[in-house]
């Protein structure tokens, strides 16, 4: 403190007083009130490729039904769709008339339906579909 303000404090019978420390400031967190759920995600978005492929078969019931048709037989054949065939089943596959005719058929109206397909390309396309892939 300056000697004339001390002079002061004492001619007018004020006290000295020591200053007020700093007021702290105070932490708050954000008040959390009940709101709806988030919707729920549909996953990451399909690739255009696939999503194409799988329009233009949609909209082409002789597509859609070849695809159903060769389900079917591979079910019946004993074919399981959560893994890849082996390469024994591809060849006894290869050799059975009633595969060959409905492979045969589904390429006869994917082309009808507008799908420009060939091995490598379906093996791509399919790899795509596949969840997690």
């Amino acid at each position: 403190m300056s000697l004339p303000r001390l002079a002061r404090s004492v001619r007018t019978g004020l006290t000295l007083r020591r200053s007020a420390p700093p007021a702290r400031a105070l932490s708050t967190s954000p008040v959390r009130r009940a709101s709806e759920a988030p919707p729920p995600s549909r996953g990451p978005a399909p690739d255009p490729e696939v999503a194409d492929f799988l329009d233009k078969v949609g909209k082409h019931a002789g597509a859609r039904e070849a695809v159903l048709r060769i389900k079917a037989v591979m079910d019946s054949k004993g074919i399981d769709f959560s893994k890849p065939p082996s390469a024994m089943q591809m060849i006894k596959l290869g050799m059975d008339k009633e595969v060959r005719e409905a492979g045969e058929n589904l390429v006869t109206q994917l082309k009808a339906a507008g799908v420009d397909i060939d091995p490598a390309r379906a093996a791509q396309l399919f790899s795509k579909m596949k969840p997690g892939a």
